[in-house]
Formats: structure tokens, sequence, C-alpha cells
């Protein structure tokens, strides 16, 4: 199991059952079967989140051209995606209410714990999930018209002692 706070900085997440971590369970597959390219989503983000194999972490699989989505890639994909500022036509949009921009100012003054610098980057992605900004894991879901395989990001709220 690995869980890691979506909000920070990318730092090695926490492998709460695997002792001593390795790290080479970064380069292992994150999925089964194998796949070279997948697309995460979420609920609370209008944004897909398409990550693909880097060569380098893990080689050409047998079936899987280009290399195979690893751990590595998925952590570090998702934590690019959710960095990225926020533009306002994505914040002022008509899919959100009045409510959810008020809950997301609350995550971003969350996020940003004072930090000037920080909150001179504005809203990020990750506020929009709120509360449940914990990575717990990601499920299959059943797809039917894509060739590259749909996965839900599956979060939660922290723990008190993640919130610091």
């Amino acid at each position: 199991m690995i869980s890691f706070n979506l909000r920070r900085r990318l730092r090695t997440p926490v492998f709460p059952h695997l002792y001593p971590r390795d790290n080479l369970d970064l380069l292992q597959p994150a999925t089964h079967p194998p796949t070279s390219r997948l697309i995460v989503w979420h609920p609370k983000l209008p944004w897909p989140i398409l990550i693909d194999a880097s060569i380098q972490c893990y080689p050409a699989h047998k079936g899987v051209p280009g290399g195979v989505v690893s751990l590595a890639n998925v952590i570090s994909g998702l934590h690019s995606h959710l960095r990225m500022h926020v533009a306002p036509h994505e914040y002022f949009n008509a899919g959100l209410s009045e409510r959810d921009r008020d809950q997301i100012c609350l995550s971003f003054h969350e996020r940003c714990c004072g930090d000037v610098d920080e909150m001179k980057g504005g809203v990020r992605r990750v506020d929009f999930l709120i509360r449940e900004v914990v990575f717990i894991g990601f499920a299959p879901t059943k797809t039917r018209d894509t060739k590259v395989p749909v996965y839900e990001l599956k979060t939660s709220v922290p723990q008190r002692s993640w919130v610091q």
C-alpha cells in the first residue's frame, strides 16, 4: 500500500506495509496487465490525467511496446498534473457553483499555510480535491470506447498527522 499527500511537494511516498522499502518498488508496473499509457480521473477534477510510460523507468514488456507505466510514472504524473495552475476560465465556469469555488478557495489557503510564495502561485488543480488529498490508490473502470485503460484516482481526507 502506498499513500502520500497530493498537496505536498513531491518527496518519497510512504509505504506503510513495506519495510525496508526499496526504490525498485517504484519501478514496478503500476497496473496488471501492464500498459504503456493510462488515463486517471477523479470525480472532483474536470481534467483527465494522461500518464505515459517512461522507458528509463521500466523497459518494454512482452506485448507492451514503448515501455510500461511504472508506479514512479503514476506518482510523478499525478504530481505534475495536480501542481498545474488553474486558469481563470477553469475556475469561473458554469460547472462550478459559488459554494464549490468557496471550498476550492478554502483548500487553497489550507494548502498554502500562509506561505506567501506558494500563495503567489494561485489556485492549483490539487485544490479542486478540497479535503480528499491523500492518494490511496487507483482502480480500473469499465470503459468501452477507449484503447487506453482508464483508472479512478482514490483519495481520502488526511489523518491529523498528515495535515502539517
